[in-house]
């Protein structure tokens, strides 16, 4: 399309529990862009929670200690390094969700207008209010999109929000963008069914989305001797995977999630040793996924017994290239819950 998709930090801060989702579903139709100053504003947002988050951590040890003198706890946190490692990652995640298209100006370009336009109260700068930066990151946004598309190939540019301000000035806004990039801005708010009904996009879930994948993986993958049993073979592969995954995250802690990748070399270790391993766990309904196969996990997620034993029989009967096509797809499939940076 010969548009591309943006956002502010409100809308991003607001959707962080499904915005993996949103930005899958988008990029599927648009391009998508993140401005440095949104990066910016929301690693901000990160650090001063985490700040405060520490701070009245250490408020109750100090009382816990004071209330008892014979307890002995030293805080070993360098929370600068912390803080430092957190922003990291954070950018870092951002960028590859964006698909490294990130937007960065010099801010120093934009201050003489900036300043202008506080002065004379001009949208997005809020007139209604006494306060003089009322509005100053949203016009430094405004700015830096119009300077953007006005050398960009695109010639529309959606800017998804949830920013009051924003919003209330988007007619004057918008005809603005027009009249000085010559390009079309469109900006749009609301839950995200207005907003995928605007950009005329269906939502996909995750487990639609790695069902089709792992479908396609599998399919291009397992190869039989026996053509007629090719059909039967990937769907029962694909109903135990989808039986597996999809009682994984009940835990009443959380979602299950994982620290570091799972390598095929590990999987197929457990694969191998199962059918002697599984005489272990016959008497328990359901086993910690942590307990069967070596990985760091942040939450418990956890197998039925059922699904345990039929992997372990579908394994055996495979013949050497539908193990490794198995051994691919559970690893993938697990490695869907590696978290890089939890947002």
């Amino acid at each position: 399309m010969d548009c591309i998709v943006t956002f502010d930090t409100n809308f991003i801060i607001d959707n962080k529990s499904d915005i993996n989702n949103i930005l899958k579903d988008i990029k599927r139709n648009y391009n998508i862009a993140i401005a440095k100053l949104v990066i910016e504003e929301i690693k901000g947002q990160r650090v001063r929670l985490s700040i405060k988050n520490y701070e009245t951590i250490m408020k109750k040890i100090e009382e816990a200690k004071k209330a008892n003198k014979w307890l002995k706890i030293e805080d070993k946190t360098d929370i600068d390094a912390v803080l430092e490692k957190q922003e990291e990652m954070l950018e870092t995640w951002l960028v590859k969700e964006f698909d490294n298209n990130v937007i960065d100006v010099e801010y120093d370009n934009f201050m003489s207008e900036v300043m202008n336009r506080c002065k004379y109260k001009k949208s997005p700068f809020n007139s209604d209010d006494n306060s003089s930066d009322k509005g100053f990151k949203d016009t430094l946004l405004f700015l830096i999109l119009m300077d953007y598309m006005k050398v960009s190939k695109e010639n529309k540019i959606y800017l998804i929000t949830n920013d009051k301000i924003i919003i209330k000035f988007k007619n004057e806004l918008e005809e603005e963008f027009l009249e000085k990039a010559n390009k079309e801005l469109n900006i749009i708010s609301g839950d995200k069914e207005n907003i995928y009904k605007i950009l005329e996009i269906e939502s996909q879930s995750e487990e639609e989305t790695q069902e089709a994948e792992k479908s396609k993986e599998i399919d291009d993958i397992i190869v039989l001797e026996k053509p007629k049993e090719r059909e039967n073979i990937v769907q029962e592969t694909l109903d135990l995977l989808n039986n597996i995954f999809s009682n994984l995250n009940y835990s009443s802690r959380g979602n299950f999630s994982l620290w570091t990748k799972v390598e095929n070399e590990k999987i197929k270790e457990f694969l191998e040793d199962l059918y002697i391993n599984i005489e272990r766990y016959v008497f328990m309904d359901e086993i910690c996924i942590h307990d069967i196969i070596d990985i760091d996990s942040t939450k418990d997620g956890k197998i039925k017994f059922e699904n345990l034993k039929k992997l372990s029989e579908l394994y055996l009967e495979m013949s050497d290239k539908n193990k490794d096509a198995l051994v691919l797809a559970l690893t993938n499939r697990l490695n869907k819950y590696y978290v890089e940076l939890p947002f």
